[in-house]
């Protein structure tokens, strides 16, 4: 995104994460810690705000209402967990680590379509379009991992005192780098009459 835009402000709560955006992003990129609750206007006017797979810890109505008075764009992006062979593998480590069966897929796939539409549709972003995209990405064990403690089911908080092992199965398990292709889609939410501004990611 970084390379399309003037500026891009980057919001997460995780100070870990902030300190890796200021070692590796690009010079126009702000690193913000705080909550996607905490934006409001002081942050300033975005052409486009984004969330990924975070999305699923917001308090939505409260987040779609703030970012409805700073941007008059709105893209939730996914995809199938399942149409990735490396990351379906480091769930159902984790899974094993916790002694749970690896939690059962949805038959419907790429259920976060009708999700996202739905939610944008009942807010202030309620002109809906999907754009779907095939992608190539390259993962090496590390960037799984901090996928997997980005997810419901396999958060630093659900694996506890298994964070070590769990880390070290990977890194031992999975291959140096894997190279696949998925399919990635950005629901995009728009308000009537919108400002331009700069570009956002909250978390």
């Amino acid at each position: 995104m970084a390379f399309y835009a003037r500026e891009v402000v980057a919001v997460d709560v995780e100070p870990e994460m902030i300190a890796e955006l200021r070692r590796a992003a690009p010079s126009n990129v702000t690193p913000v810690m705080a909550r996607a609750e905490d934006v409001d206007e002081s942050w300033g006017h975005f052409r486009l705000a984004t969330a990924g797979r975070a999305f699923h810890w917001f308090d939505t109505g409260l987040v779609l209402g703030r970012l409805a008075t700073v941007t008059p764009a709105l893209a939730l992006v996914g995809d199938d967990i399942r149409d990735s062979e490396a990351q379906s593998r480091v769930l159902e480590i984790a899974a094993s680590l916790m002694k749970e069966t690896p939690v059962e897929q949805p038959r419907t796939r790429r259920r976060h379509l009708s999700r996202y539409t739905d939610i944008l549709r009942s807010s202030a972003f309620s002109a809906v379009e999907v754009i779907s995209v095939d992608v190539e990405r390259t993962w090496t064990p590390d960037e799984l991992i901090g996928m997997a403690y980005s997810t419901a089911v396999a958060s630093p908080e659900r694996l506890g005192e298994s964070m070590s092992a769990f880390e070290q199965q990977v890194r031992e398990e999975l291959a140096p780098s894997y190279r696949e292709r998925v399919t990635v889609d950005a629901v995009i939410g728009r308000l009537l009459g919108g400002r331009e501004g700069r570009c956002g990611a909250p978390e």
